[in-house]
C-alpha cells in the first residue's frame, strides 16, 4: 500500500478508555432532576406512545440540552471539552471539534477559517457541494484543478502534486489548497508529499476526509491527514467511524490556522441545540477507535481482500484493486476498505444493479453511477456480511449469463462513451456572485451559454457537474440529459429539467 503510515495509537493509551461526555451525561440522568426546559417531550413522557416505546427509555432520557452541568458545543468547556481533547489525541490534532451537523457544515467552517471575501483557494473540481457552500458563505475565489479520470471505471481520482506545483505558479497569491482525501470511491493522492511543497510556500492545507474516519488507526491504510501534517481536516465519523449518522470530527493543527477563528466559524453555523445522542456516539467512537481500531480494522480489510478477490472472479464484473492505480499514474493508491465494482460488462448502469441487489437480494450499495456500484467494508461487518455479498453477485452474474436478464449492448457502448473527462467549464463569475445574482430559471437544453447560478448534482456522491458561476456548454447539458435518461439522480432547485441561471435582463 502507497502512501501508508505507522500504527498511530495515543501517546496515553489508558485515557482513552474513558468517555467523559457519555460519562457526565449519564451521571446527570441519575440525578433525577426535574426538567423545566426543553426539549419538551421531557424523557419521552410527552412523546406518542409507540415511538416511546420503540426508542426505550435509556434513549429519551440521553436526549437532552445544553445546560451548566452538561456544558456547550459552541463554547465548551466541561465534559465536551474533554471529549474533544481525547479525540484530538486520539487522532493526532492539537485541537477537534464535534460536529453535529455532519461533514457538509464542517467543510464550510474549513474553508471560512483561511478564506476572506476575494481570497484564492485552490480546489479540486470533484468537490462535494458543501465545498461549494463554504466557497459561497466564505466569497473566495475558486481556482478549480481537474482530477484525473479512471479510464476503465470512469471516476474521477485526486489531484497529484504537479497539478498543485502548476496552479500555485500560477496563482502565487493563493491563501489555501484543498484536498480531497481518500475520495469516495477510496483513491488516495500522495498527500504528504502535497502538504509539505504547499506549506513550504506558506500556505495552509485543508483536507475533506469525510471518507477516512478510520484510516488514522491501522498502519496498512493510506496515511490520514493529520499525520501528514494538513493544517485542518474534516472527518465523517459516522462513514467509518462508527457513530451515528449526522456526525463528524473538525481536526485542527495550529501554525498556518487561526484556532480562535476557527472556534468563531465553528459557532457562527453551529446550532445551539446540539443532540447529546450525536456527541456522545462521537465519544464512543473516538473510544473504540483508540482501543481497538487496529484489530477491527484489521479483520474490515481482511474481508475487503477476500471480498475484492472473489468479485473478480466473477462472470462481467472488475473490482477495482490497488495495483490498478499505477496505469494512472503512480501518485495515486487505494484505501482497500472500498470495493468499487465496474457492471458496464452486464450491458446495464449502475443504478440499475443497484436495484436488483435491493429488490432481489435485500443489500443496499453505499452508491451507484453509470459505470459502477461501491459497497464499504467496515468494522461492522463480519464473515457472514461478505459471504452473502458474494452470492448474490454471483447469482445475479448468473442471470445476465444465462439470458435470463437480457444483455443490452448498446448500452454497454453508451456506459463506455461516459467515461470520458467533462470539459471544465469556463467561470464567469465567483459562486458568491452567482449566487446572489438575480437568477431566472430556463430549460435545460436552453442553458447552453448561459451562467449557472446553482449546483446541479449527480448523487451519491453529491460532486456538482455544475457550479455556480459556471458557463454551461453542450457537454454538461449531454452529460445531464444522459444521466437523467439512465434514471440517475439528477438534482437541481427546480426539478430536472430546469437549471437556475443568471439572468441578463
Amino acid at each position: 500500500m502507497q502512501f501508508s503510515q505507522q500504527a498511530l495509537l495515543p501517546k496515553n493509551t489508558s485515557k482513552q478508555y474513558d468517555t467523559p461526555l457519555i460519562t457526565g451525561v449519564r451521571n446527570y440522568i441519575d440525578g433525577n432532576y426535574l426538567q423545566m426546559h426543553t426539549p419538551g417531550h421531557i424523557k419521552g413522557k410527552g412523546l406518542d406512545d409507540e415511538f416511546k416505546t420503540f426508542l426505550g427509555q435509556n434513549t429519551l432520557d440521553f436526549d437532552l440540552v445544553g445546560i451548566p452541568p452538561l456544558d456547550y458545543l459552541r463554547h465548551p468547556t466541561g465534559i465536551i471539552h474533554e471529549a474533544q481533547k481525547l479525540a484530538a489525541e486520539a487522532f493526532g490534532a492539537d485541537y477537534t471539534l464535534f460536529s453535529v451537523q455532519g461533514t457538509s457544515s464542517a467543510n464550510v467552517v474549513m474553508i471560512m477559517s483561511i478564506c476572506n471575501p476575494g481570497d484564492k483557494i485552490i480546489v479540486p473540481r470533484n468537490v462535494h457541494a458543501s465545498i461549494v457552500s463554504g466557497l459561497i458563505l466564505s466569497g473566495a475565489i475558486p481556482i478549480f484543478i481537474s482530477p484525473e479520470i479512471d479510464s476503465i471505471y470512469g471516476v474521477c481520482h485526486g489531484i497529484s502534486l504537479e497539478n498543485i506545483k502548476k496552479a500555485l505558479e500560477e496563482h502565487p497569491d493563493t491563501k489555501g489548497v484543498c484536498i480531497i482525501n481518500p475520495t469516495y470511491y477510496g483513491v488516495v493522492t500522495d498527500l504528504q508529499a502535497i502538504i509539505k511543497y504547499v506549506h513550504s510556500k506558506g500556505i495552509p492545507v485543508i483536507v475533506d476526509e469525510a471518507q477516512g474516519s478510520h484510516v488514522h488507526f491501522h498502519k496498512e491504510l493510506p496515511i490520514s491527514a493529520m499525520e501528514a501534517g494538513a493544517d485542518i481536516a474534516s472527518s465523517s465519523m459516522h462513514k467509518m467511524g462508527g457513530s451515528f449518522t449526522q456526525t463528524s470530527i473538525i481536526n485542527v493543527r495550529e501554525g498556518l490556522i487561526n484556532l480562535d477563528r476557527v472556534k468563531e466559524n465553528f459557532s457562527l453555523i453551529t446550532t445551539t441545540s446540539a443532540s447529546y445522542i450525536l456527541m456522545a456516539s462521537i465519544d464512543a467512537a473516538r473510544k473504540q477507535l483508540a482501543i481497538n481500531g487496529e484489530q477491527l480494522l484489521n479483520r474490515a480489510i481482511t474481508l475487503s481482500r477476500t471480498a475484492r478477490n472473489a468479485i473478480n472472479q466473477i462472470y462481467g464484473l472488475s473490482c477495482l484493486k490497488p495495483e490498478d492505480l499505477g496505469g494512472t499514474s503512480s501518485s495515486f493508491a487505494l484505501d482497500e476498505t472500498k470495493l468499487c465494482i465496474n457492471v458496464t460488462k452486464w450491458g446495464v448502469t449502475g443504478r440499475e444493479v443497484e436495484n436488483f441487489l435491493r429488490n432481489d437480494y435485500r443489500i443496499e450499495v453505499e452508491l451507484s453511477d453509470v459505470n459502477n456500484i461501491l459497497f464499504i467494508i467496515t468494522i461492522g461487518h463480519d464473515e457472514f456480511d461478505i459471504e452473502q455479498l458474494v452470492q448474490a453477485l454471483s447469482s445475479l452474474a448468473s442471470r445476465f449469463k444465462d439470458g435470463s436478464i437480457l444483455v443490452d449492448l448498446e448500452r454497454i457502448a453508451k456506459s463506455k462513451g461516459a467515461i470520458r473527462a467533462l470539459t471544465l467549464p469556463a467561470l464567469a463569475m465567483t459562486p458568491r456572485e452567482a449566487y446572489f445574482s438575480k437568477v431566472k430559471y430556463v430549460d435545460l437544453n436552453e442553458t447552453i451559454g448561459r451562467v449557472a447560478a446553482e449546483s446541479v448534482l449527480v448523487t451519491p456522491p453529491g460532486i456538482p457537474v455544475l457550479l455556480p458561476g459556471e458557463v454551461i456548454t453542450k457537454d454538461i447539458t449531454d452529460y445531464l440529459n444522459y444521466c437523467i435518461d439512465l434514471g440517475l439522480s439528477v438534482q437541481s432547485s427546480n426539478g430536472l429539467h430546469a437549471i437556475k441561471v443568471i439572468d441578463d435582463k
